[in-house]
């Protein structure tokens, strides 16, 4: 079984078809609908239902994938692939989307100037977000619940997360959200609720984390001696575990004007 549906011209529009059993493939990573080196394409409002990859985006800009459902029953990394798989895009818009069941939710590599903005993307088995070198996004109102790691944001810069849900992402090395070598982001206004480790920080410098709600969390914030010159303001940190821990002896990072609900002082 191999990709059932492959778009080969600019502007294609593909809407309200339901689409099942695209083949498992390694080399050639077969998806129920595949796009590659094509411009301005829309596909919108379909059902993808138990295929290795859902929608599979290469070397294409200016599509727009909008109010699809996207779900599988991956038992296994290895043997799955991811329900969103962008690389090597630019200029790519993905509202409203439904993902569950890959490996990855929604899968970013070398992609410019995506806007993620009200996909929910849960019970996948590695990341709701898998996100690498792909700079200038924004991502924006999103639901990242009960995946297998939470959300990771890797090798990029210029990064805006904002009003972003990160919730139930539980288990060992388990994290809502992580960065690792990522500079010059904001992560603001976002909800962190009941995961293992709400924020895990490595290696990623200049970075304003300001007006977050963190609550219920086993550790609020992680944040390794390698991560610098970062910012943590006006945040809400309520009834976690642990609140802040870090393997440095001396913290290059600002806390400020934040909200401790464990504080006892004055």
């Amino acid at each position: 079984r191999a990709s059932v549906v492959l778009v080969q011209a600019d502007a294609v529009t593909l809407r309200r078809f339901e689409i099942r059993g695209a083949g498992t493939s390694y080399p050639r990573d077969h998806a129920a609908i595949k796009v590659e080196e094509h411009e301005g394409c829309v596909i919108e409002g379909n059902r993808l239902e138990d295929n290795f990859f859902g929608i599979y985006l290469a070397r294409s800009g200016g599509c727009v994938v909008r109010g699809n459902r996207i779900r599988s029953n991956a038992l296994r990394e290895a043997d799955s692939g991811n329900g969103i798989h962008l690389w090597d895009v630019e200029r790519v818009q993905v509202t409203g989307n439904r993902i569950s069941g890959h490996r990855d939710g929604i899968y970013l590599e070398f992609a410019r100037g995506v806007i993620l903005r009200e996909n929910v993307s849960e019970e996948n088995l590695r990341y709701g977000l898998h996100f690498m070198f792909s700079d200038d996004s924004f991502y924006q109102d999103n639901t990242f619940r009960r995946n297998g790691a939470g959300v990771a944001v890797m090798y990029s810069k210029n990064v805006i997360m904002t009003g972003n849900r990160f919730q139930e992402n539980w288990g060992p090395a388990v994290y809502g959200l992580l960065l690792k070598d990522v500079q010059d982001s904001l992560v603001e206004g976002n909800l962190f609720r009941e995961n293992s480790v709400a924020l895990f920080v490595e290696g990623t410098d200049r970075v304003t984390f300001r007006m977050n709600q963190v609550e219920r969390n086993g550790w609020a914030v992680r944040i390794l001696g390698s991560a610098q010159d970062n910012h943590f303001t006006a945040n809400n940190f309520i009834e976690n575990t642990f609140d802040v821990t870090t393997n440095a002896r001396r913290s290059e990072n600002t806390f400020e004007g934040n909200y401790w609900s464990a504080y006892r002082g004055y």
